[in-house]
């Protein structure tokens, strides 16, 4: 995304999973659906995840301007194939596999 976007406050969410995974898959989906079909540009937020399978955050950013905000390629979905979360010296980190 292209241009700047404002820090305002935007979008409440909390998801809950069966696992890890699926709430990490399950976060990332709802995050490319609040861009689709809400035309939200999310910057920034602050996002508590609870025993790894709750998550809870408080999102900014605003509504999406074509004057302003450039799209160079629309996400499809967050997938399963490939995702793998890991944690080394208390730093966490996933590779997740989109589709485009």
């Amino acid at each position: 995304m292209e241009g700047k976007v404002g820090r305002r406050p935007a979008v409440s969410m909390r998801i809950e999973s069966t696992d890890t995974e699926s709430l990490l898959v399950d976060w990332l989906n709802e995050l490319i659906y609040l861009h689709t079909v809400g035309r939200w540009v999310l910057v920034s937020g602050r996002i508590h995840i609870e025993s790894g399978t709750r998550l809870v955050a408080a999102l900014e950013g605003e509504q999406f301007d074509s004057r302003r905000h450039h799209v160079r390629q629309e996400v499809k979905a967050a997938t399963f194939h490939g995702l793998r979360i890991t944690q080394v010296a208390g730093v966490w980190s996933a590779d997740v596999v989109f589709d485009l």
